[in-house]
């Protein structure tokens, strides 16, 4: 009985694939692929099941009724925020709770008594005096906040918000003192960043979490309340500004030295960016009235350039600030704001994410994320061109096996040699690569440099579109098979069963030779398209002089192919012969089936091998990605982001 001999190919295929399986950094590819897609990715277990698994944890009750109040209606969310309440009394100890209660009661329409509502509108238009929440329900928040001081009696964020809720209800006195104390705080905490990391926890104990999911929660943070504490600052200003026109100058400068103190925790506060610029904005918006109130002239604003990026103009702002300081006695008040100016590391740390217009958002991402923009795009672009590599592998492979389950019914009057199925896929492979390294300079890319030939969204769509590529894979893969099927046709007289080629060395070290050649090429290409700035610019290699070296040698790869494929003198041509299209024959047709069949398994093996690279390649990048970003999440975006300050003055200097 003859030993049945499983092929090389389905070895090697199935050995990858199963690897893929049981490691599952290999197969995070086509978690990516659906992230970008956003088909993704989170999806929670129902609240009854949730409830089941972890009876009695805060952080699901608290989630969902944060869901719950971002969806709803203000009615409806004044109901959410009783059951904060309620939460709150059954766990009094977690005061995240109190300040997720305060952040959800400070996200809508906080009216206070400010400049602009005391002045009249203009035309002689009404000017709104809606209030979401009514004056029993703002107290009730004082509430919170008041307890929540008292147990983090260091923490800017309750005073702040008690200062938010006196001035809705029009108790100014008591507003500024809650400013004075908030002053006082050697630290800021909002619990936004807190309330991120308990959402990443919550969808980690489903699953493990992509990098792009990780990245999508933890910037999902809310900071509604920054707008009322915006608010708050201009009501207390105008406070000032109304003292200083009594001539009470003395109270001005209390109440301004007020502003100034309580915006010095956002801005020393290692979490979230955004609070650093609005605690900085707070004390600029304040120098800015003074000055303007003062009759002094406002300092010039460079165009084209934000003011976070312009310190001169902030020095500026507080030194007309100190003056008017110092000419009432208030030397210590002119002081604080020199300091402040001059202390300020927003400059810096903007720096660290503004976009350039090269490398777009992809390098503005990588450089706040303290990681170089080669080792960001390797890690997100490298995963989107697996996946679709590993797609195209799957599906070769359902048509190879699909292909042999059929050819079990049939005949196998000629199989295709290996020549034949060599050169059907090699042609389908390197025209894909080719297709794949050169899309992405004709600009079809979004904000991450991850062009998407699955999705019509594209600055190319013609050409990244799903059904194109779809179309155009098909073609690449049919083509060379009715070439060479017609091809037989006019060169075969009769239809035996043609011996495999012998192996020939001298001919395989040409082969290889000359398409690693064009794929070493094809892959300099590749870098050198994707990347911005280029990897490969002021090299031997830079586009377009790859190119043309690529054309070169792909025609000697293809030159060499063909004249092996010419028709040998092999008898008379078969009487009427026509191209198989034209004319076709079932035995054509019967050996073109076989020969996409194979070519699909051959492609389903290269295809495989190539995912299983790409795989690997991309390992270690997306690891240290994640690494980057449970950092930040620990220490905070802006403690990380001094950090890496740090070590730049450290390498610049070394």
């Amino acid at each position: 009985m003859r030993r049945f001999k499983i092929p090389l190919g389905v070895t090697i295929f199935a050995a990858i694939w199963l690897l893929v399986l049981l490691v599952p950094p290999l197969r995070e590819s086509f978690g990516v692929w659906r992230a970008v897609q956003n088909q993704f990715f989170l999806h929670r277990a129902g609240a009854e099941e949730w409830e089941a698994r972890f009876p009695n944890d805060p952080r699901l009750e608290a989630a969902a009724l944060r869901d719950n109040f971002v969806s709803s209606e203000s009615e409806a969310a004044k109901r959410v925020l009783l059951q904060f309440d309620a939460l709150s009394r059954r766990f009094p100890r977690e005061n995240w709770i109190r300040a997720d209660r305060l952040r959800a009661s400070t996200s809508k329409a906080m009216r206070m008594e400010t400049e602009m509502s005391a002045s009249p509108p203009p035309n002689g238009a009404s000017r709104s005096t809606y209030q979401w929440l009514s004056d029993a329900a703002i107290r009730l928040a004082l509430a919170h906040a008041v307890e929540g001081r008292k147990r983090e009696p260091d923490n800017a964020f309750f005073p702040w918000m008690e200062a938010v809720f006196h001035f809705a209800l029009r108790e100014n006195d008591a507003a500024l003192a809650a400013l004075a104390r908030a002053g006082k705080c050697p630290r800021w905490n909002d619990y936004a960043t807190d309330e991120a990391r308990r959402r990443l926890a919550i969808y980690s104990l489903e699953k493990d979490l992509l990098w792009e999911e990780k990245v999508a929660l933890g910037s999902a943070q809310l900071f509604s309340h920054l707008a009322p504490m915006r608010e708050a600052s201009r009501a207390a200003t105008w406070q000032g500004i109304k003292a200083m026109r009594r001539g009470d100058h003395h109270r001005a400068l209390q109440i301004f030295e007020a502003v100034m103190s309580a915006s010095r925790p956002l801005q020393a506060s290692g979490g979230s960016f955004i609070v650093v610029l609005v605690g900085e904005s707070l004390e600029r918006s304040l120098w800015k009235r003074v000055a303007k109130e003062s009759g002094v002239p406002l300092p010039k604003v460079q165009t084209g350039l934000p003011l976070r990026s312009q310190p001169q103009y902030h020095l500026q702002l507080a030194q007309t600030f100190a003056t008017y300081a110092r000419r009432h006695g208030r030397e210590d008040v002119a002081a604080q704001a020199l300091a402040g100016a001059r202390q300020s590391d927003a400059t810096l740390l903007s720096s660290l994410i503004g976009t350039d217009e090269k490398g777009g958002f992809a390098a503005s991402l990588a450089a706040s994320m303290g990681v170089s923009e080669r080792t960001f795009r390797i890690a997100v672009q490298g995963a989107g061109l697996g996946a679709k590599i590993g797609f195209c592998a799957l599906i070769a492979a359902t048509i190879w096996i699909a292909g042999a389950l059929w050819g079990r019914f049939f005949v196998n009057r000629e199989a295709p040699t290996r020549g034949q199925i060599a050169r059907c896929a090699s042609f389908s492979f390197w025209a894909s690569a080719i297709y794949f390294a050169v899309l992405p300079s004709l600009g079809a890319n979004d904000e991450l440099g991850i062009w998407d030939p699955w999705s019509s969204q594209s600055n190319v769509s013609w050409a990244a579109s799903k059904g194109f590529f779809i179309w155009f894979v098909v073609f690449l893969w049919l083509a060379p098979v009715a070439l060479t099927t017609w091809q037989r046709g006019r060169g075969r007289r009769n239809f035996a069963a043609a011996p495999s080629e012998p192996r020939n060395l001298r001919l395989l070290a040409t082969r290889a030779a000359l398409w690693g050649a064009a794929g070493t090429l094809l892959f300099c290409i590749f870098l050198d398209t994707v990347s911005q700035p280029p990897l490969l610019q002021g090299t031997g290699l830079e586009w377009p002089f790859s190119g043309i070296v690529l054309v070169v040698a792909l025609s000697a790869a293809l030159g060499f192919e063909w004249q092996r494929a010419r028709p040998r003198n092999q008898g008379a041509p078969m009487r009427g012969a026509a191209p198989v299209l034209v004319a076709p024959r079932v035995e054509n047709w019967l050996f073109a089936a076989r020969l996409a069949r194979r070519s699909a398994g051959a492609l389903a093996v290269a295809g495989s091998v190539l995912y299983l690279v790409v795989a690997i390649s991309i390992w270690p990048p997306r690891a240290r990605l994640n690494a980057v970003f449970e950092h930040r999440l620990q220490v905070g975006e802006v403690a990380a982001m001094r950090e890496q300050l740090a070590l730049q003055r450290q390498t610049t200097r070394g």
